[in-house]
């Protein structure tokens, strides 16, 4: 049993899920999660655990539908079992899960959106993703009073199902940040934007901002964002399992936390995936590639897909070494 009553119930099921390597959906009053007592077709998750632990039960076979708990689910999957007073104390609630991802994004109420009439552009040099381009994901936009400009707003789905959205900045200047995730522990469960991938590829570039991602989609690589380094989990190797990926690429910014992550990401990928680390020249990401380099890059990962290590030295020299 479970006696750390500082500890939030949500976080609890986060971190015993993991433990299993059990595939989940964070939702507003539940966890979802594929159903154990039925054969699945598809990548659904049919079974909602609810927040208080006090319902668990699957809209698809009908399991729980007499008053199951958490202890009955997790005790068929082999978790750790909570007592009926962890359970029935009022701290353990579905806003207890600031151990996660609320200490990594901002506090942001949903904009008024309207129809988007815009490109996105960097940093006011021209139109670098075009509006034709960005309405293929639902992108909308709105009005910053504070900034006194438009921002470009975008929500992230997945299994066709909405999780959360973020916010592109659309500035003159060099923003300090490309993009802002919407509060919420949404950012831990998914890669974006991995319902427009999956059908087309069995391969990803996984990258770790938003923009790089979308920038790469439009120079037709397959792409998916982590949303930030501090995302990175076991969920997401899930996921990428889920959806029948087998050929990943980790393409991180060359920079500190990209040189300090990308071992992390590639010995909790190499056991499911045929993996390839693409290490760019210092101070570059993936966003920032022009349209020769980007090609460049391609080029190189289809050449050497069976490597473990791809250094780029020089992209204008075209100057690298594969390990």
């Amino acid at each position: 049993m479970h006696n750390n009553q500082d500890y939030s119930l949500t976080s609890f099921f986060i971190d015993q899920l993991e433990s299993k390597q059990i595939s989940f959906l964070m939702k507003e009053n539940d966890i979802a999660v594929k159903c154990p007592f039925h054969e699945h077709r598809g990548r659904k998750y049919h079974l909602n655990i609810a927040k208080t632990g006090k319902k668990v039960h699957c809209w698809s076979c009908g399991w729980g539908k007499g008053g199951k708990t958490w202890n009955d689910y997790a005790e068929h999957m082999g978790l750790e079992l909570l007592s009926v007073e962890q359970i029935d104390k009022s701290k353990f609630d579905s806003l207890g899960y600031e151990l996660y991802s609320d200490l990594h994004s901002e506090e942001m109420q949903e904009p008024y959106t309207q129809p988007l009439e815009l490109d996105w552009l960097r940093y006011g040099n021209g139109p670098d993703l075009p509006k034709d381009f960005l309405l293929k994901f639902h992108a909308a936009q709105y009005y910053d009073d504070k900034a006194e400009t438009y921002r470009i707003y975008l929500p992230v789905y997945t299994d066709s199902e909405l999780l959360g959205w973020f916010v592109m900045w659309r500035d003159k200047e060099k923003p300090f940040r490309k993009s802002i995730n919407a509060k919420g522990p949404w950012v831990r469960n998914t890669l974006y934007p991995i319902d427009f991938i999956s059908p087309r590829t069995h391969t990803a570039f996984l990258v770790e901002g938003q923009y790089d991602a979308l920038r790469l989609i439009f120079g037709n690589v397959p792409a998916l964002s982590f949303l930030g380094v501090e995302n990175w989990n076991r969920q997401k190797v899930q996921l990428l399992r889920d959806y029948d990926f087998n050929k990943i690429y980790i393409l991180l910014d060359a920079d500190k936390e990209g040189y300090l992550h990308t071992p992390t990401m590639y010995n909790s990928l190499v056991d499911y995936f045929s993996v390839t680390v693409i290490e760019l020249p210092e101070n570059r990401d993936p966003g920032s590639l022009l349209k020769t380099e980007l090609n460049f890059v391609k080029k190189l990962a289809i050449q050497y897909k069976k490597e473990h290590f791809i250094k780029i030295k020089n992209l204008e020299k075209k100057v690298f070494t594969v390990e």
